[in-house]
């Protein structure tokens, strides 16, 4: 944390040190953590104590939430995830903070939101109407829902608050999280589409696998790959049988990567919501 010491102190006294520092200064630890940190600590806050949230990343001793040792984590060996759980006293330490964290945030922070900012003039570039680059934010980041932040409603409810107590960071878990957390529930989406949405799912599945996916000691990939060479896009009234064949295999697929590379399926995930949700059937 930054933290320097006179001496040579034993590490009992050294740890007495730094747990005073954080609770006499909650404020200065949050803001000498990096955006990611700072959501995981939001978001179990908001979830209340005992809770925790759930990563798709078994190795976290490269993050910086593990490094600063504010969480407890739990690898799940059987889902390949980690959880990360907050001390119910950093949890009252933290909870009065954390908003105020966001609203004056530190360099690194800054530096982080300035990427974000960025990244909206890239997706901003090309578009000649305010539609158009709000359908490219929808298919850039699915996990988002654009309609409910542009909404009329939503403008009037917030048309008199004071702009330093917006929450500048997106709820990324929970509701309005990622659309599908496993492969399950959108393998079910997947099944109603028509064959035309199907195709398109197959299509972007197999194109997300050059760019998304370590396939390495993946076996259902190549009977995937083998089933996408069956059809024909071009006429895919003729191609029925093929397409039915790699839905089965895409679904095998796509649930070895869920279970052995989860954030690789998160990849695949954002890329195939759009789709899936572009051609479900209308209620």
């Amino acid at each position: 944390m930054g933290r320097r010491f006179i001496g040579q102190p034993r590490k009992k006294q050294i740890a007495h040190g730094i747990a005073r520092y954080v609770r006499e200064h909650p404020l200065d630890v949050l803001h000498q953590c990096a955006a990611d940190t700072l959501m995981f600590i939001q978001e179990i806050i908001k979830k209340g104590k005992g809770s925790n949230v759930i990563i798709g990343e078994p190795h976290v001793s490269d993050l910086q939430i593990q490094q600063m040792n504010l969480v407890l984590t739990h690898y799940d060996a059987l889902n390949h995830n980690t959880e990360l759980y907050l001390l119910d006293e950093l949890h009252d330490l933290f909870a009065p903070h954390i908003e105020e964290a966001y609203r004056h945030p530190s360099d690194a922070l800054q530096s982080d939101m300035v990427k974000g900012l960025e990244d909206l003039a890239e997706i901003a570039k090309g578009c000649d109407t305010e539609d158009d680059f709000i359908n490219k934010l929808k298919s850039t980041f699915p996990e988002i829902d654009f309609d409910e932040i542009f909404s009329e409603d939503n403008e009037e409810e917030t048309k008199d608050v004071d702009p330093k107590d917006e929450d500048p960071t997106p709820d990324l878990f929970g509701p309005g999280g990622f659309s599908y957390a496993c492969s399950h529930p959108m393998m079910e989406d997947i099944r109603k589409l028509s064959y035309q949405g199907q195709a398109a799912v197959i299509k972007a599945f197999h194109k997300a696998l050059t760019h998304s996916v370590n396939t390495t000691g993946l076996r259902m990939i190549s009977r995937f790959k083998h089933s996408y060479r069956e059809i024909t896009f071009s006429r895919l009234e003729d191609s029925l049988d093929q397409i039915h064949y790699a839905i089965n295999d895409l679904d095998n697929a796509i649930y070895e990567i869920d279970m052995l590379d989860p954030m690789s399926f998160f990849a695949i995930e954002r890329q195939l919501t759009p789709i899936i949700r572009k051609h479900l059937p209308k209620k």
